[in-house]
């Protein structure tokens, strides 16, 4: 039993806050040394990995010119390869294998954008981002690596960020549903893995790709208020918010009640109702604006603070 479990049956009104810590006590939930320690350790090996991984790269941009082509390839595809040798030992699941295989997925993005930089192919910098992110896939997959799976998530943003950037001659509604189309993607399976366990990675997974979702939707409802160029239809981006927000509520507050995701939601609320305010109203009338703005907000928060109050809850 652990601290989310107790904290959940506090909030349920099944357990009096004044017992908490003696429950803390009695189910032994708070960590020990040997779990601090433990947690210390994995910190402390993520960051040698990052910063062996940063070495790497500051070691052939600082070598770039005293190298030749191959010699640049070849110490690279060695560096690529070595941590590997980990899973020797290892199995794939251990945290040490899983560590050197993460190490291997930053690493294969410097191997690649030193391809690219060795033979300037002339390719745009989504490709490098996106082909990173393809080749990735697979090792999430078999290894089940959190880690690397974030990554991927990461760089297909990161690749169809920057291909919106260069191909400017699109309209802003695909663009918008292009970033919001993968995103969607992925929450779709880390939404079902969060809902049919207790997880605590899955269900943070979840918040964030929820979080990403409403930040593009958005976006992309209130691009259309102030009249920017480039939309064909600029009730596409009102819809598809409305239906997303409409969506949150069905899962996460009719059929299971989750206050994460639910202050993400509230959050939500007032940023677009000033969106459209401000530009329904423009700038003529600021006192106006301003004081519409402080009403919705405070609205929402009050009525936000009482739909999530755990039931039963008493004040100190």
């Amino acid at each position: 039993m652990d601290t989310r479990t107790l904290q959940g049956w506090v909030a349920a009104g099944a357990l009096p806050p004044q017992h908490l810590e003696q429950a803390l006590e009695l189910a032994a939930a708070r960590p020990d040394r040997m779990r601090t320690l433990r947690f210390l350790d994995r910190l402390l090996l993520i960051a040698a990995v990052l910063c062996a991984c940063s070495a790497v790269v500051f070691f052939f941009a600082y070598n770039w010119d005293a190298m030749g082509r191959l010699h640049k390839l070849a110490l690279a595809q060695v560096v690529l390869a070595l941590p590997l040798l980990m899973l020797l030992k290892y199995p794939l699941q251990h945290w040490l294998a899983q560590s050197a295989l993460f190490a291997s997925s930053l690493l294969l993005g410097a191997w690649l954008a030193l391809i690219g930089q060795t033979y300037q192919t002339g390719a745009d910098a989504f490709e490098l981002f996106l082909l990173w992110a393809v080749l990735l896939v697979p090792w999430a997959v078999l290894a089940r690596s959190y880690a690397i799976g974030v990554l991927t998530v990461v760089l297909f943003n990161l690749a169809a960020l920057l291909a919106c950037r260069t191909f400017t001659q699109f309209p802003a509604d695909l663009r918008f549903a292009l970033m919001f189309g993968i995103n969607l993607l992925f929450w779709l399976p880390v939404a079902r893995l969060a809902w049919a366990g207790d997880s605590q990675i899955w269900q943070l997974g979840n918040v964030l790709l929820v979080a990403v979702l409403l930040v593009i939707s958005t976006g992309w409802s209130l691009f259309g208020t102030y009249e920017i160029g480039g939309q064909l239809l600029p009730w596409v981006g009102s819809l598809v918010w409305l239906a997303w927000m409409g969506l949150l509520w069905v899962l996460y507050a009719w059929r299971s009640f989750q206050r994460p995701v639910l202050v993400l939601w509230l959050l939500v609320v007032p940023v677009w109702c000033a969106g459209r305010l401000e530009g329904w109203l423009g700038h003529g009338d600021v006192a106006l604006l301003l004081l519409l703005l402080a009403g919705v907000t405070l609205t929402v928060a009050l009525g936000g603070y009482y739909w999530l109050k755990p039931k039963g809850a008493a004040h100190e």
